[in-house]
């Protein structure tokens, strides 16, 4: 009867655990990128995610990088292919948005304008 009462504490406290450590990892998920203003960033030419997600974290634009890079490992199906080109990140925009962004085709576009000549 001991051993059961252990058990059931482990698998209790085990449980509270995992869901304390979920609900964080979804809050983090969930937290705007730090920016104060519209961003420019450039996704290179066949850039990993891994080294996207690292990249956005070294210039300080995502707090950390373990959340999402957890997210490609857990539920890859969750995490877009990455395009190349450059993309406008706002402020307000959490992690996922900001990653589903660099996955679109919104990328940034120049107005180009050709002067007519005359021959």
């Amino acid at each position: 009867m001991r051993l059961f009462k252990a058990l059931l504490i482990v698998v209790v406290i085990g449980a509270v655990l995992g869901f304390a450590g979920f609900s964080y990892w979804q809050s983090r998920l969930a937290s705007p990128i730090a920016i104060d203003e519209p961003t420019l960033y450039e996704v290179p030419r066949g850039a990993s995610f891994n080294g996207v997600v690292g990249d956005l974290a070294k210039r300080d634009i995502l707090a950390e990088d373990w959340s999402l890079r957890l997210l490609a490992k857990v539920s890859p199906d969750s995490v877009p292919q990455l395009r190349a080109g450059e993309f406008m990140l706002k402020p307000g925009m959490n992690a996922q948005e900001a990653i589903s962004l660099l996955g679109s085709d919104k990328v940034v576009t120049y107005p180009l304008t050709i002067p007519e000549m005359d021959v």
